[in-house]
């Protein structure tokens, strides 16, 4: 075996080209390999392990607080339905200029953790806020106004709120706020024409597969507080039915990308490979003249394929990782979802293995027919094919 592996390694430092391009095509598919699988994960089901890895809320309800109190809101997460909740925050209307100096009112929540055991906020960029006069926006108004981390949240002239510095753009799958401030920023007394404050409740409940699971909830809700309390209501069925919606229009397209990618890189694989095998059959000669066995002869050639692309893929896989990240980025801005992952193992590790399978598939069978042959065969065969070239 000794002997194969020196031969193996010669000709991987002879044919210094020939190597080099098996190094460079292979580092190339590896990078596509690891890119359309990445997508391939970040398709399956976003909305679903966003709405895990976020401890999304199975139900968000609204409430009147001129009906009810904060201590009354907070004790609907004891409810025999409910199985964990976090809250609640209280939501003011506030206006705010955009674009032309138009005014626009958005709900804004006093939240002083994004955190906690239900409806985590994912923060896109900068961070949460701290103290009075900062503010965090939602993606989603952050693309609507073009606003962004160190900018200016200005208000409108009759807000009850002062512009306000931006220090972070976050993204909740609840999406019932798009402005987010420490408590203490919120006004502390009812302002005149503007509505009342409402308390925002998450809760995740232990029976939530169905909508008729969701409504008993609701109804045990309103049930344990006063007439009117209740002002609204949202759940993660209607949610994720809009957010399926939109990855049905994408999915086809990436996953069309994706196997496209595969199956052009294992057919370009295999056919510079099965090239190189056969424009090295005088070496096959060579070998069997000097005593190498078929197999010896198909390890040789599989070897000297093999090295290159084992380094190449060594190198390609953590340059396809990083690669992907923008992607990633992009697909799960495109969602309207926070990112889940950015490092797929197991696919990553399966694509890498593929491509090093075609490269061997590839040589073994191109070197299998040759080392068949015998030596002045093949040496004639070498001869006659440098005289073509």
């Amino acid at each position: 075996m000794s002997s194969v592996w020196r031969q193996t390694l010669a000709a991987v430092r002879r044919r210094k080209l020939q190597s080099a391009i098996v190094a460079i095509v292979v580092f190339l598919s590896t990078i596509t390999s690891i890119l359309a699988l990445t997508l391939l994960v970040e398709t399956d089901a976003p909305y679903d392990r966003a709405f895990d890895q976020t401890l999304g809320a199975h139900l968000l309800v609204t409430f009147d607080s001129a009906q009810v109190s904060d201590a009354q809101v907070r004790s609907t997460g004891s409810l025999m339905q409910v199985a964990a909740s976090n809250g609640p925050w209280k939501i003011v209307p506030g206006a705010i200029l955009i674009n032309g100096g138009r005014e626009r009112l958005v709900p804004v929540e006093g939240r002083a953790d994004p955190g906690g055991p239900v409806d985590r906020i994912t923060l896109d960029s900068g961070r949460w806020v701290q103290r009075s006069g900062e503010v965090v926006i939602s993606r989603q108004l952050a693309d609507e106004t073009g606003l962004a981390t160190g900018q200016t949240l200005v208000a409108a002239s009759d807000s009850t709120f002062p512009s306000l510095t931006i220090v972070g753009v976050a993204i909740s799958l609840g999406r019932d706020s798009d402005v987010w401030v420490e408590p203490g920023q919120l006004p502390q007394t009812a302002t005149a024409g503007v509505p009342p404050p409402q308390y925002l409740m998450a809760y995740r409940l232990k029976h939530a597969s169905t909508q008729a699971d969701i409504a008993s909830a609701v109804r045990a809700i309103t049930n344990a507080l006063p007439a009117g309390a209740v002002a609204g209501s949202s759940n993660y069925l209607d949610a994720k039915l809009d957010a399926d919606r939109t990855t049905a229009v994408m999915i086809p397209f990436l996953l069309a990308f994706s196997v496209f990618a595969l199956v052009a890189s294992a057919l370009i694989i295999a056919n510079l490979v099965g090239g190189a095998v056969i424009a090295g059959i005088r070496d096959i000669g060579v070998m069997k003249s000097v005593g190498f066995t078929p197999a010896q002869v198909v390890a040789v050639f599989s070897g000297q394929m093999l090295v290159p692309a084992c380094l190449a893929g060594v190198i390609g896989l953590p340059s396809g990782v990083l690669l992907a990240q923008p992607f990633l980025d992009d697909t799960a801005h495109a969602f309207g979802l926070p990112r889940t992952f950015g490092f797929a193992l197991g696919p990553d590790a399966l694509g890498l293995g593929a491509i090093l399978f075609v490269v061997v598939a590839a040589a073994v069978l191109a070197a299998l027919k040759a080392g068949r042959q015998s030596a002045a065969a093949a040496s004639t065969a070498g001869r006659e094919g440098a005289d073509r070239v």
